[in-house]
């Protein structure tokens, strides 16, 4: 019994850190899909930032923390399951911290420093990663002289090709919300 309780938070642990990986592949490297387990929750037409701290990063940090960390405390210490759910609660704990430290720092360097997000609306950009449809892609454009770089949804939840021409028409976060019709002067499109 004590064995197999190892095995599963072992599992947990392995799961938990395959999601993280994949994840971050994924919206960091890849042009398939942006950020799947991103930190914008979308629910129809509203969308919520999760808080700094609480993201993907450290809720798979904690998952896979608790997992190994339960999983070592059993069998090093020939301990039975509830006092390796002590053991991953503490591992947990610090892993979901270190992991959501460096989830927070990654989302943060996007390209927002020195400006808010919202200053970008009304802006022109180009699409760099194409925009699924009711999904996420990345879109470019220029502040202050310079280029940044933040993950976009459609407005309209359609589709947006790659080198598409975009006007941001809102922000969510460091999400941004674009659509193919230009906007006037007076905010409207």
């Amino acid at each position: 019994m004590e064995s197999t309780a190892i095995w599963i938070y072992f599992g947990i642990g392995c799961g938990a850190l395959a999601l993280a990986l994949i994840s971050f592949m994924l919206g960091e490297f890849t042009d398939v899909v942006g950020d799947w387990l991103g930190d914008v929750l979308h629910l129809g037409d509203h969308s919520f930032e999760t808080p700094k701290m609480f993201n993907t990063g450290s809720f798979l940090g904690f998952l896979a923390g608790f997992g190994f960390s339960g999983a070592i405390t059993m069998a090093a210490f020939d301990t039975n399951a509830w006092v390796g759910a002590g053991g991953g609660i503490i591992g947990g704990t610090i892993l979901g911290l270190v992991l959501g430290g460096f989830w927070y720092l990654l989302r943060r360097s996007e390209g927002t420093s020195g400006y808010t997000a919202s200053q970008l609306t009304g802006l022109s950009g180009t699409v760099t990663e194409s925009i699924q449809r009711d999904g996420v892609g990345k879109v470019q454009c220029e502040i202050n002289g310079l280029p940044v770089w933040h993950t976009a949804r459609s407005e309209g939840g359609e589709q947006i090709a790659k080198g598409q021409e975009v006007t941001i028409t809102r922000a969510v976060g460091s999400t941004l919300f674009v659509s193919t019709k230009t906007i006037d002067k007076k905010g409207g499109i």
